[in-house]
């Protein structure tokens, strides 16, 4: 028996929900599960002993070649992890910081499959000008941050591409 498609409006119960995201997970979603996000502070703390790779303007972005503490199957790459690091010292409100959450993890997220195999750390490394963004998610400062780190995750792919070829 075909399984039945769940209607949104109806899945109200946390067991529909469920089913339903376990349902995207399966059928290829482009989410961004636990799997590909850094979680322990030692994960953390490892990237930031590290040399950035590259800055911008109000970005800095730290790699590194993930061990293969986890075992795959052979010929499959570990997938490419990401953690954001956004201070209340450099965002202070909480508006900003998720919508940066939401952008970066977005901007990860269409190009994790060139990250596969390493960590990627991008910290917020100064604060926006409130003369030129003064809204806290305000669509210039949407469009200035993915800007700035589709340029940061474009450069780290190029050199990330170069370290494999060179190896």
């Amino acid at each position: 028996m075909p399984e039945q498609p769940l209607d949104p409006a109806k899945a109200v119960s946390g067991g529909a929900l469920t089913v339903m995201s376990e349902r995207a997970v399966r059928e290829g979603s482009q989410g961004f599960p636990r799997t590909v996000r850094l979680l322990k502070a030692a994960e953390f703390s490892t990237l930031f002993r590290m040399r950035p790779i590259k800055r911008s303007e109000h970005f800095v972005l730290y790699a590194r070649l993930r061990d293969a503490e986890t075992p795959t199957a052979p010929g499959v790459p570990l997938p490419g992890r990401m953690g954001l690091v956004l201070g209340k010292k450099f965002a202070p409100r909480a508006a900003t910081r998720n919508m940066l959450r939401r952008a970066l993890r977005e901007t990860f997220r269409m190009r994790r499959a060139q990250f596969d195999g390493w960590d990627v750390l991008i910290r917020l490394n100064l604060r926006f000008d409130k003369q030129r963004f003064p809204g806290a998610a305000a669509p210039a400062l949407k469009r200035v941050c993915r800007a700035e780190v589709i340029a940061l995750l474009d450069d780290a792919a190029r050199q990330i591409a170069r370290r494999r070829s060179g190896s």
